[in-house]
């Protein structure tokens, strides 16, 4: 996973991008990275997230995949983190993006 924020007088009030990668790829991969700048350079504080034991997430959980059947609890749970710990009393827009499964997941 990764987090890329905008700096300068926008970035408080930049949107944010959770982008989420297929089931096969994680957040490194070279399809979400250039998603990620390209939406960064458009002033989106960007975050991608894995799922769960993808890329470099260990799993810590009974549960071993987020992905069963488009489930939605883990990027729910991805979002309300970043409402309440990175953006405390703002009202900034959370914006999500997913292929593959990942999009599957965002449209659930």
């Amino acid at each position: 996973a990764f987090s890329l924020p905008v700096t300068g007088a926008a970035a408080d009030d930049a949107p944010v991008a959770v982008l989420i990668p297929g089931l096969g790829g994680s957040a490194n991969g070279g399809y979400v990275r250039n998603m990620a700048f390209s939406l960064l350079h458009r002033g989106f504080h960007v975050l991608g997230l894995n799922m769960r034991g993808v890329g470099a997430a260990t799993l810590r959980t009974p549960r071993f995949a987020s992905a069963h059947r488009g489930s939605t609890g883990d990027l729910r749970e991805a979002v309300s983190y970043i409402r309440k710990t990175l953006l405390p009393g703002r009202s900034r827009k959370v914006f999500a993006m997913g292929w593959s499964l990942g999009g599957n997941i965002v449209v659930n």
